[in-house]
């Protein structure tokens, strides 16, 4: 029963509308605590589908990731960390680089503080495993 008042309060808090600039903000989990945001992420990696399409806003650290193709070319991937209550455990979500940023110029530092905003959107890798990240994105950050 706890549990059941825990996702409702996520789903009031997360599911108020805010404008920023001129993007709706479906989700805003940039305002809540880990403890909310780790319950958060887990439903959205249980229900994908309900989040396709909608505006998130995420709070967390930058954590750029390399890895290399089949012909050996690099890929670059970016995520917003976020630690759990004690910080022993991390959940985080990829996101697409912002248009016209160049890594690492534009890019802030190893685990520092962003906040990242975009659109939820899922897909199949070469695989077949779904993976979902935010695309169509902004990147907050202090230089």
């Amino acid at each position: 029963m706890k549990f059941a008042k825990v996702l409702f309060l996520i789903f009031f808090i997360t599911g108020c509308s805010k404008l920023s600039g001129h993007k709706k903000i479906d989700y805003d989990l940039s305002k809540l605590n880990e403890t909310y945001i780790y319950a958060q992420f887990f439903n959205m990696l249980v229900e994908p589908e309900e989040y396709e399409g909608k505006t998130i806003k995420i709070k967390g650290m930058f954590r750029p990731y390399l890895d290399y193709d089949e012909d050996g070319n690099e890929i670059r991937y970016y995520g917003c960390i976020v630690p759990d209550a004690t910080a022993c455990c991390y959940q985080g979500i990829e996101f697409e680089g912002p248009e016209g940023m160049v890594y690492p110029d534009d890019f802030p530092e190893f685990e520092q503080d962003i906040i990242v905003t975009g659109t939820f959107h899922q897909w199949e890798d070469k695989n077949g495993y779904t993976r979902t990240w935010l695309i169509n994105t902004t990147l907050e950050f202090q230089k």
